[in-house]
């Protein structure tokens, strides 16, 4: 239980500048370079955002947490 909090923490403090950057157009590469995250991991959370349709990081954690991206 402890580990699934930690994790989540993890992916949301990752999600919130992804959507922050991509909100100012930067390619996936760049964001991954710029936050030294691996570009699959960068990848998939702008999977998510996809299909979400906004920036809500809570939103875009569930669709990336069921693994739908």
């Amino acid at each position: 239980m402890k580990l699934e909090g930690i994790m989540e923490g993890e992916i949301n403090h990752l999600i919130k500048p992804v959507c922050k950057k991509l909100q100012k157009n930067k390619p996936a590469a760049v964001i991954a370079d710029e936050l030294e995250e691996e570009l699959s991991e960068i990848e998939r959370v702008i999977a998510a955002q996809r299909q979400v349709g906004s920036y809500d990081a809570e939103q875009i954690y569930k669709v990336y947490s069921a693994g739908e991206c």
